[in-house]
């Protein structure tokens, strides 16, 4: 075993330019970060942003690899965090943005100015597209330049003024990589673009891939017994329509309040311990052990990251499928997700957003 000295950088951001950590710097640590992560693959740097805030300042970085020609990934790092810097990463696929499906936003650079990739915190991502534009890489949408220059002044007013970044070498330590119980062999996913209204059906898409694992992978017949006959598409376009009725979910989205009543929609009956299913909310602010006691009973769980509510009009909402965990060698937790809009799953830090709240959905 090879003896590793770990040298600690903390910095706060307050005073943050490129020059207190310096480009080159930043690339290696990713380089290193993922080449530890994936040892049994050549990994390379394929893609390095730099990131800023409305503001000006350094806000993040931005990675991409690959594995000779394959696509292995990329890592999103923040200067607007405690801890590890890594806020969000994957394995596979070509990228966070490159994945976003603008092709626009593809191949933007940094640059300067109004070319600037803006990164404000996890969940506010935007390329500049250009005639005053920017497109939202979380949001899946074109915004305009009014919008983002408001989240950066929002962001402004409610954050702190500094920041805790420690640069420990580090990486995904694979052995604590969890997956639940069958999941991740043959078709395990649907994507929100399969169902009504792709772009606001975060919610009833994430519980029908809930209810689908329930289903497919351990055979329950109090959900195998509601999708009837015909293709895998249409036994979940009929999970999907139960829950998206019961949760009301429109045009605008899915009212936070209405996620249970989407899965007593399909059920027909109340959540009972014990009984034919159940729904337990695990609350924001909530220590990763929460999400870690219900994975490792192999109880999926439905991830709200932000919401939307219609009377509060709470934006910035996103619902995933949290089916695992993992830690780095820096002991930070990270959630291994599915988001509605790649057939690959990511980790994301937690409690880096706002609010964090999991629902956990236990079937017979």
């Amino acid at each position: 075993m090879a003896l590793v000295l770990v040298v600690t950088l903390v910095f706060s951001t307050a005073a943050v330019d490129s020059g207190e950590k310096s480009e080159a710097e930043v690339r290696q640590y990713a380089l290193q970060y993922m080449q530890g992560s994936q040892p049994e693959k050549k990994i390379e740097l394929n893609r390095f942003e730099t990131l800023y805030a409305v503001s000006g300042e350094v806000s993040g970085y931005y990675a991409t690899f690959c594995d000779g020609t394959e696509p292995a990934g990329y890592l999103l790092m923040s200067l607007r965090t405690n801890g590890s810097p890594v806020v969000e990463l994957a394995f596979e696929g070509p990228g966070l943005i490159e994945s976003s499906g603008s092709a626009t936003a593809m191949s933007a650079p940094a640059g300067n100015g109004e070319n600037r990739i803006i990164f404000e915190r996890a969940g506010e991502l935007f390329v500049p597209v250009g005639n005053g534009s920017y497109y939202s890489i979380y949001g899946h949408e074109l915004v305009p330049e009014q919008e983002v220059q408001e989240i950066g002044a929002r962001r402004r007013a409610v954050d702190k003024d500094t920041w805790t970044v420690t640069w420990n070498e580090a990486h995904i330590d694979d052995s604590t990589v969890f997956k639940i119980q069958n999941f991740g062999s043959g078709t395990d996913y649907f994507l929100m673009n399969q169902f009504d209204n792709p772009d606001h059906n975060c919610v009833p898409t994430a519980g029908t891939n809930i209810l689908w694992y329930w289903g497919a992978k351990r055979g329950c017949s109090s959900v195998t017994q509601k999708w009837g006959s015909g293709s895998n598409v249409d036994k979940a376009e009929r999970i999907f329509i139960y829950l998206s009725r019961g949760m009301g979910t429109d045009p605008m989205g899915t009212t936070a309040g209405n996620i249970q009543a989407g899965f007593k929609n399909f059920f027909g009956t109340n959540p009972v311990a014990g009984g034919t299913w159940n729904f337990v909310e695990i609350p924001d602010g909530s220590y990763l052990p929460a999400f870690e006691e219900a994975l490792n009973n192999n109880c999926p769980i439905l991830l709200v990251l932000k919401y939307w509510d219609k009377d509060s009009k709470k934006e910035y909402a996103h619902a995933l499928f949290n089916f695992g965990y993992a830690k780095g060698t820096d002991q930070q937790g990270y959630l291994f997700v599915m988001d509605g809009y790649y057939s690959y799953g990511r980790f994301v830090k937690h409690g880096e957003m706002e609010n964090q709240v999991g629902y956990k959905v236990w079937v017979k």
